[in-house]
């Protein structure tokens, strides 16, 4: 995974990775989290965006269409 370019990491985000968040029973309506990752065996997205990109898990996942939601005051 870790010589993937960042659009080909979106890529793989969007036809492998949801799909096995799906399968785990992952709300994808839920921005996943690191250990959802690990726990369908993804968990070096993590380190390979970091090292590689330059990106954190929070920034790439905005970038696949997870936003954070405002906190209410």
């Amino acid at each position: 995974m870790s010589h993937n370019s960042l659009e080909g990491l979106r890529e793989f985000w969007n036809t492998e990775i949801e799909l096995e968040l799906q399968r785990a029973d992952h709300d994808l309506e839920d921005k996943p989290t690191h250990q959802d990752l690990l726990d369908v065996g993804y968990g070096r997205l993590t380190y390979t965006l970091r090292e590689h990109h330059k990106m954190t898990l929070s920034g790439f996942l905005e970038s696949v269409g997870y936003v954070e939601e405002a906190a209410e005051c």
